[in-house]
């Protein structure tokens, strides 16, 4: 098996289960309220209907943008998103319960007894479908998203060298992102030299600075990014030379390094 796939799935399933916490406050609630559905008890149904309904759309409107949006945000920012859905999921929960116990002000003694209790109507029963729907749909956003974005993932986590010089050759051909996926390597520790000799000649300074800093990176690659157009890439290349004991040298006129960049 191709070791990039393995790390892939060995990066992929955790982030996966952690972003699938979002939902579990609506599996919760969803669950319970078909639970009484099936047993035809019409005032609990309703409260965890209501309550259900009331985190599916609280967790949709919180994750639309991030799983389905134009411009599908990567960032660690970004990410935070997914552990504050779960946290305003359960207060909507809790919420939509609430009402769903005003709306059926009687339920208490009905319940407890197991008498008079009324029948659930037809649309009643349709309803359970909205929430089902939206927790299929925010589900299969969080998976769609979990593969999109991996690539992102391994290139900053992944151990393995043949991994990461195949996920460059990936953002290379354009079947990865072809800025965050070089950015992110520059950045691991375990990426290997020639990874980071070639990224040395990105056409993206922050990548070229993340290079320069990076223990891995060898130093006849630092010192020539002291000649880089960016004036913070030739301060973290310096920077490096003088944590290493090297002597850097200073130019009036960078050279930009290389007189071609490709990566």
């Amino acid at each position: 098996m191709n070791p990039y796939w393995m790390e892939f799935a060995e990066i992929l399933l955790p982030g996966l289960a952690l972003k699938s916490i979002s939902i579990l406050p609506l599996a919760f609630g969803l669950l319970i309220a078909i639970r009484h559905l099936r047993s035809g008890r019409m005032n609990l149904y309703t409260r965890n209907l209501f309550g259900s309904l009331a985190a599916s759309v609280v967790v949709l409107g919180l994750l639309w943008g991030s799983l389905f949006g134009v411009d599908l945000s990567s960032s660690s920012t970004a990410g935070l998103i997914f552990l504050f859905a779960p946290i305003y999921s359960l207060a909507a929960l809790l919420v939509g319960y609430l009402i769903g116990v005003a709306a059926n002000r009687g339920s208490r003694s009905a319940d407890a007894n197991a008498v008079g209790n009324p029948l659930i109507p037809g649309w009643g029963r349709t309803l359970i479908w909205i929430p089902v729907l939206i927790l299929v749909t925010v589900m299969f956003g969080i998976t769609r998203y979990s593969f999109l974005n991996n690539d992102l993932s391994v290139a900053e986590h992944a151990s393995r060298p043949e991994t990461l010089r195949y996920v460059l050759e990936k953002a290379a051909r354009r079947n990865a992102d072809s800025f965050g996926v070089p950015l992110f390597l520059a950045q691991n520790p375990n990426a290997p030299s020639d990874v980071l000799e070639r990224l040395s000649k990105s056409n993206e300074p922050q990548v070229r600075a993340f290079v320069a800093g990076n223990i891995n990176t060898p130093m006849s690659v630092v010192a020539s990014l002291q000649e880089d157009c960016a004036d913070y890439v030739r301060k973290a290349a310096r920077g490096r030379l003088k944590e290493s004991g090297i002597n850097s040298s200073l130019q009036s006129e960078p050279g930009c390094g290389a007189a071609e960049r490709r990566h």
